[in-house]
C-alpha cells in the first residue's frame, strides 16, 4: 500500500544492497521496457521502526515509509548477501488498461527482468 500511495501505478520502487552497476543496469532496462524503477534509501534510521521491546524484530513498522521498513525487514535476513527487492504493488494491477499494460494483472516486471537478463547474461551470438 505504501508504494502505491507514493508512486501510484507508474513505477516500481526498489531497494537493496546489490552493486550500483547492477542497479543502474536494472534501471536502464526499466526505461527500455517502460517498467521504470525508483530506488528508495535504506538508511539506518528506518530500521528503528522495527525495534521491539519483546522480540528480536517487528515485522511491521508504524506505517510511515512502509515500503522502506519492509525493505529493512528483508535486509535483516539478507545482511550477508547483495540483494534487491522490487515492490511491484502499484503497477501490478490496473483498473483500466494503459498502453501495453492490460486491465487487472499486468505482468509487470517480466519484460523488465527479461530485458535485463538478455543484456547482461545472454550468451554472445556466434
Amino acid at each position: 500500500g505504501a508504494a502505491v500511495r507514493a508512486l501510484g501505478t507508474q513505477a516500481i520502487c526498489y531497494m537493496g544492497t546489490a552493486p550500483d552497476a547492477l542497479k543502474r543496469g536494472l534501471e536502464d532496462s526499466g526505461w527500455a521496457t517502460y517498467e521504470r524503477l525508483v530506488e528508495l534509501p535504506l538508511w539506518k534510521e528506518f530500521g528503528d521502526e522495527l525495534k521491539s521491546p519483546v522480540a528480536d524484530l517487528k515485522n511491521i513498522g508504524s506505517g510511515n515509509a512502509g515500503m522502506i521498513t519492509a525493505g529493512k525487514f528483508l535486509e535483516h535476513f539478507a545482511a550477508d548477501y547483495p540483494w534487491l527487492h522490487l515492490d511491484i504493488a502499484g503497477p501490478a494491477y490496473l483498473r483500466t488498461a494503459n498502453g501495453y499494460r492490460t486491465k487487472e494483472g499486468t505482468g509487470v516486471g517480466v519484460r523488465l527482468l527479461y530485458d535485463f537478463l538478455q543484456k547482461h547474461f545472454a550468451p554472445a551470438a556466434p
